[in-house]
């Protein structure tokens, strides 16, 4: 039985959810666990480079892609997130299954998994699903400027045109009606997100 607080922190390339992740974790230390998605454990790290690292992903279907996505969070839940929520930890995420939606069902046009999105979400999440979702709210465009300035490796789902990011940011809207969720400006200095964040943190405390 979940006891913690999972929270979920998402938005388009580019958004600064690494950045935010870590001002969390500095301010809050050892009251928190971050983790991230695809990954998070070193099985999961191994499934995440399958799909988003490995020379073919790029032409893989996006129906393989989605299984992939899902076999990494099923290993994610069972060995870290789970264990950590029956602790009483809250547990915060770099991206979870609004992204599979937003990416691999809108950006790679898998419209016909809607269905099946939700029951394999009931099946491997077994009740254990995030308490908000956190979105920082970014216009694909500024995403996409804010990337290409940036050293780190990027994978196949980087590098995609504006088209597949503006459709990936309805995916996310779409999402958005079925869960809880707030959205963040994060269009502004990181000071003044990492404040906003910590009020929704520290909110939700309050109301566990």
């Amino acid at each position: 039985m979940k006891q913690g607080i999972f929270i979920v922190l998402e938005g388009a390339e580019g958004s600064g959810k690494s950045t935010q992740l870590q001002a969390l974790k500095d301010h809050y230390g050892d009251q928190i666990l971050t983790t991230r998605e695809p990954g998070g454990t070193e099985y999961a790290e191994d499934i995440r480079s399958l799909a988003l690292k490995h020379s073919l992903a790029g032409e893989a279907d996006g129906k393989t892609i989605f299984l992939l996505m899902w076999a990494s969070r099923a290993e994610h839940m069972f060995n870290k997130v789970a264990r950590a929520l029956e602790e009483g930890k809250i547990v915060i995420s770099d991206r979870f299954d609004s992204s599979t939606y937003a990416l691999n069902i809108f950006g790679q046009e898998q419209k016909g998994l809607k269905e099946y999105f939700w029951q394999t979400r009931t099946a491997i999440l077994e009740g254990t699903v995030p308490d908000i979702y956190i979105h920082l709210d970014l216009s694909p465009e500024v995403g996409l400027a804010r990337r290409s300035n940036d050293t780190k490796a990027q994978d196949h789902f980087d590098t995609r045109d504006l088209a597949f990011h503006e459709a990936v940011q309805e995916g996310y809207s779409e999402f958005y009606t079925h869960v809880p969720h707030t959205r963040i400006d994060a269009d502004r200095p990181i000071e003044e997100i990492t404040k906003d964040l910590i009020g929704v943190v520290e909110g939700l405390k309050k109301q566990f």
